[in-house]
């Protein structure tokens, strides 16, 4: 009986991404999963993970967006392991200044997404816009590989996707060493209007 209990808390333990290496093909890619993300890049697991907790959080699809002329918007999608997923998207106007939409959700990024806690708009101005856009070609994002560097279990997913004269681009890294990369989705976090005791755990 001892053993079936130390068990069971072992399998309770370990993230989502860990079961779902063992058997991909449980996750099957569907019309949803297929509508956030382009094929070709991501496991079935991993798309669908993505795909489930931007669903969770009522948000877009930047890939659909993608066919708007001269619309620009950006979406960082922070999923760690235990904490509240947050996800903030900007939406650059004709004018220069930018709609900042900032969310988080009552799961936790390796596992379940749990329920929309916090939904706030705010308005940006053309500077910081500028800002957050001049740091996005510091780090040359689109010309960035959307998968590279390291990998692990806990940690952090930090994914940026763009969508800009109707291009779409993503790139997705493993807790992230200090980098551009990071420096642009740390940015938007500082942008937003989320305090540090709703982020939890920074950077």
């Amino acid at each position: 009986m001892i053993k079936k209990y130390v068990l069971f808390l072992l399998l309770f333990s370990i993230p989502l991404i860990l079961l779902a290496q063992e058997n991909d093909k449980q996750f099957q890619i569907n019309d949803e999963s297929t509508f956030y993300f382009p094929g070709g890049i991501y496991s079935n697991f991993i798309i669908s993970w993505y795909a489930k907790h931007l669903k969770a959080m009522k948000e877009p699809s930047l890939l659909a967006d993608s066919n708007k002329p001269e619309w620009q918007s950006y979406r960082f999608l922070w999923l760690r392991t235990f904490h509240h997923p947050v996800a903030i998207r900007l939406n650059v106007k004709n004018d220069g200044t930018g709609e900042l939409i900032s969310k988080v959700t009552s799961g936790a990024g390796g596992y379940e997404p749990g329920g929309l806690v916090i939904n706030r708009t705010t308005s940006l101005s053309p500077s910081q816009v500028s800002l957050f856009l001049k740091a996005l070609d510091k780090a040359d994002f689109w010309n960035m590989p959307s998968k590279g560097g390291k990998s692990g279990n806990d940690g952090a997913q930090w994914i940026i996707e763009g969508v800009k004269n109707q291009k779409y681009h993503l790139v997705d890294r493993w807790s992230p060493e200090n980098n551009a990369f990071k420096d642009a989705a740390i940015l938007l976090t500082q942008l937003s209007d989320l305090t540090d005791d709703e982020i939890g755990d920074k950077y």
